[in-house]
């Protein structure tokens, strides 16, 4: 993705209400407390660990120019860049980067020392047990390297094999936004599954624009296979209650105003959610089955014709299809 001026974008994902990027490097934290005449160093990593630096000048002048110095304290230039970003792939702890501009007669700069490559120590652990209605939550592992300054983002999500694979978010919030709690209740769809605790280790420096997603669920599964994100060991699998089953009607029914597009069958108490949209409109509902029942949203300005559904019910992913609505 292309960089802009005192910005670098590493992440990025959309969905559901809100989105920009996961994992956004603004001109923030050093920006804000910038004085004239000064560089300012943003320092963050990129997936695989390794530094990736942009450099600020707050007064009139050229763009900053890198020099990077070994641990030995043997100095070179770095390649100029058209915003001052640097991105030098694996160096040893130690290193020393140094932003430098000159600008009427004197020069200004600004240096952060590396760590070396970011990486897991110890995975995260989750921290409660794999039955239905039971509390669970991640404990951070333990990590090395980056610029000292790294931050965990914590999230729990249930997977269909031991492997890691057939994933579905249940807490933590999008993959490099960080602020949601990593709590999570096991539901009746998790019957059968196996829990997992992740850990995202991120500079300070970043920021993100992230998705307001409807429910947990709809959050797209974190990517693990890489030296910045830690995966536990399996929980599992999951006791509890039969998954809910659902059926899409291929012929939608009008009853008390509403229009019926679903039928689910619940062992216990399930919250299901639903969107149906037509082709200029559509209807949101909420309800709660016990046992068996068709469900649907208020009728409102759907009109006649093929009609999307799309819902979930409680913490399980999302089942899409199509139905009709008939005059």
């Amino acid at each position: 993705m292309r960089a802009e001026p005192g910005r670098w974008r590493r992440r990025t994902v959309a969905l559901v209400i809100v989105v920009a990027g996961a994992g956004l490097l603004a001109a923030g934290a050093g920006a804000g407390r910038a004085t004239p005449n000064s560089v300012e160093i943003q320092a963050v990593f990129d997936t695989a660990g390794n530094p990736l630096l942009v450099a600020n000048f707050n007064g009139e002048g050229p763009t900053p120019s890198w020099t990077v110095c070994s641990p030995a304290g043997t100095c070179s230039a770095a390649p100029t860049t058209p915003h001052a970003t640097l991105e030098p792939g694996p160096e040893p702890a130690g290193t020393v980067f140094v932003a430098s501009v000159t600008a009427d007669g004197q020069t200004y700069s600004a240096s952060v020392t590396w760590q070396g490559q970011v990486r897991a120590l110890a995975p995260p652990r989750l921290v409660g047990p794999a039955r239905f209605g039971a509390p669970v939550t991640a404990a951070a592992g333990e990590w090395a390297g980056g610029w000292g300054d790294e931050f965990d983002q914590l999230g729990v999500e249930a997977c269909r094999t031991r492997t890691g694979t057939g994933c579905v978010v249940l807490s933590g919030g999008e993959y490099g936004c960080p602020g949601q709690s990593a709590r999570a209740t096991v539901g009746g769809w998790l019957s059968g599954m196996y829990l997992f605790a992740y850990d995202l280790r991120s500079a300070r420096e970043e920021a993100c624009g992230g998705v307001g997603y409807s429910y947990p669920g709809a959050v797209p599964p974190w990517p693990w296979r890489r030296p910045i994100v830690a995966r536990s060991a399996p929980a599992g699998p999951v006791t509890g209650p039969p998954r809910p089953r659902v059926s899409i009607l291929p012929t939608a029914r009008v009853a008390d105003g509403r229009v019926l597009v679903a039928t689910v069958h619940c062992s216990t108490h399930c919250h299901v959610s639903l969107l149906v949209e037509g082709s200029r409109s559509g209807s949101v509902g909420r309800v709660t089955v016990t046992g068996s029942a068709t469900v649907g949203v208020p009728r409102r300005q759907l009109l006649p014709g093929r009609v999307s559904v799309h819902l979930h019910v409680d913490d399980g992913p999302e089942i899409s299809g199509w139905s009709r609505l008939l005059p």
